[in-house]
């Protein structure tokens, strides 16, 4: 599925980001520039994920918000708001990924 390639492009790019800590690596301007190219490749996808993750935790925070105001209307106004403006957001970054 879409969500484990991601996590799996996220795992590379940070093993590539430790990669670039590595003395052998430093010491090979090559290997270097392999393991920055490699990165840099990834580095917008891993982001751009990110960024949606932390959306997704908004959004269920706010649904849970919405579904335990009761009858609270100020309360689940609030959160059907954050809704609408969250949602947007993600489809964006849905597409960007």
């Amino acid at each position: 599925d879409v969500e484990s390639r991601l996590e799996n492009i996220k795992r590379s790019f940070q093993a590539l980001t430790e990669r670039l800590a590595d003395p052998d690596v430093i010491g090979d301007s090559n290997l270097l520039r392999q393991v920055m190219s490699d990165r840099s490749k990834s580095e917008e996808v891993v982001n751009t994920y990110d960024e949606y993750c932390g959306l997704r935790e908004e959004l269920e925070g706010a649904t849970e918000l919405f579904q335990e105001a009761g009858d609270d209307s100020e309360m689940r106004e609030m959160a059907r708001s954050e809704i609408k403006e969250i949602e947007p957001q993600m489809e964006t970054l849905a597409e960007r990924i």
